[in-house]
């Protein structure tokens, strides 16, 4: 799984998670760490493989460096991105819902 977490204009930023289509349903079998699923099936291929979170009042509000490359976040605004960095960054599952916009999964609702 890929994050890609970038400023989209003052007070406001977009999350894209990149993912890996799993096999099945999420109620068939539970996706792996960098996998995604439909609840009741699996992704078609015409399906993106990229989730889309904007908000304007979420967002990153600090990060430590530490080398190139290497950086840890500490501070979040808004729960619902704390809910999706934490859950991406530690490989854990999690739940949202989703619109299909054909370019990507829009994030509609965040949680289970």
């Amino acid at each position: 799984m890929r994050t890609v977490y970038g400023p989209r204009r003052p007070g406001g930023a977009d999350l894209f998670v990149h993912f890996e289509k799993a096999s099945a349903g999420a109620t068939q079998r539970q996706p792996g760490p960098g996998e995604c699923a439909w609840v009741d099936r699996a992704l078609r291929d015409s399906e993106p493989a990229k989730l889309q979170f904007t908000s304007d009042e979420q967002f990153i509000s600090r990060l430590d460096i530490t080398g190139t490359l290497k950086f840890k976040i500490v501070g979040v605004v808004g729960k619902d991105l704390k809910y999706l960095l934490d859950a991406v960054t530690s490989g854990d599952l999690f739940y949202v819902r989703c619109r299909n916009t054909r370019e990507e999964l829009t994030i509609t609702q965040v949680g289970p």
